[in-house]
């Protein structure tokens, strides 16, 4: 996988593990990896997380 096919991946909003992740199943074609990249949700954990750091709203 090279480093400018990753940078377009994550140009279009991707983080770096995923663009990695998506090139190499995709055989480093971009068109490919993003459409994967899409349609495959990233690592739960990171949007968990983000959640979990949210403030609570109070609605009483």
């Amino acid at each position: 996988v090279d480093e400018e096919s990753i940078g377009i991946v994550m140009s279009m909003g991707f983080s770096r593990s995923h663009a990695l992740r998506a090139l190499s199943l995709t055989n480093n074609n971009v068109e490919a990896a993003v459409d994967w990249a899409l349609n495959t949700p990233e690592d739960c954990s990171v949007l968990n997380a983000l959640v979990q750091s949210l403030p609570k709203s109070s609605t009483t």
